[in-house]
């Protein structure tokens, strides 16, 4: 906003540091900015509600490599951490991420890749689950995230053209999207 009414380009720490000598904590901000975003999820919850749950698909990915698996998975004495044992214990290991499609009635489908999903990747899953899958029929409401690969234009087009419409959850709402909780 400032940049669109002044036309001068502030970076964030001399906001930040600008709003602490006017009295502003970290913590005051964080509850003002929680606030805010709660207001924006509110209104999203309200219009999302006229969807028909049934007809809704959530749309995410996650990535773990070997060090977040670690932590996991395994076996140990009640109380202790479970030990995976490595010949490469200081590399984190492959990276490995998961495209999940779930709805109300669980999961419908999810696609794998080694590392992260960029564009490219995330439109050509999305084209076998949901288009040639035909997952978008049964499902036409797709809610997502403001991860940047979510908004291509390949994505929004295949999705439109396919009979469906998008819904981004509201910023900093990890509770509108399960795979996050």
């Amino acid at each position: 906003a400032w940049q669109t009414a002044t036309g001068v380009r502030v970076h964030v720490s001399t906001i930040c540091r600008a709003l602490r000598t006017l009295g502003f904590t970290r913590k005051r901000l964080r509850h003002l900015a929680l606030q805010r975003d709660q207001v924006a999820a509110n209104r999203w919850f309200a219009r999302f509600s006229l969807y028909n749950m049934r007809n809704v698909l959530f749309l995410d990915e996650t990535s773990k490599d070997n060090r977040a698996m670690r932590r996991t998975l395994g076996y140990a004495v009640r109380g202790q951490t479970p030990r995976a044992e490595s010949a490469f214990e200081n590399v984190h290991g492959t990276r490995i991420s998961a495209l999940c499609a779930f709805s109300l009635f669980g999961f419908e489908d999810w696609r794998l890749t080694d590392g992260t999903f960029n564009t490219e990747r995330f439109d050509d899953a999305v084209q076998q689950m949901l288009i040639d899958g035909g997952l978008i029929q049964r499902f036409p409401v797709i809610v997502l995230d403001h991860a940047s690969i979510h908004s291509s234009q390949r994505f929004v087009t295949m999705i439109q053209n396919a009979g469906g419409i998008i819904e981004y959850t509201p910023p900093y709402c990890h509770e509108f999207t399960p795979l996050d909780n």
